[in-house]
């Protein structure tokens, strides 16, 4: 991401060169989470946690 939109925060950069790979959007009514990775294919899956328990609330 080289330009953030409006409200969006930066929550994650790459370890190699530093660029922003996620973006959040706090106080938003719904979930709201951007990647540039494949979050299901890592051993972390707090992101998808995240997602399955927003999707369930």
């Amino acid at each position: 991401v080289a330009r953030l939109g409006e409200g969006l925060i930066p929550s994650a950069h790459a370890t190699d060169d530093g660029p922003v790979e996620a973006v959040e959007l706090p106080g938003a009514e719904a979930f709201v989470l951007g990647v540039q990775w494949h979050p299901e294919a890592g051993d972390d899956v707090r992101v998808m946690r995240a997602l399955v328990a927003a999707a369930s609330g």
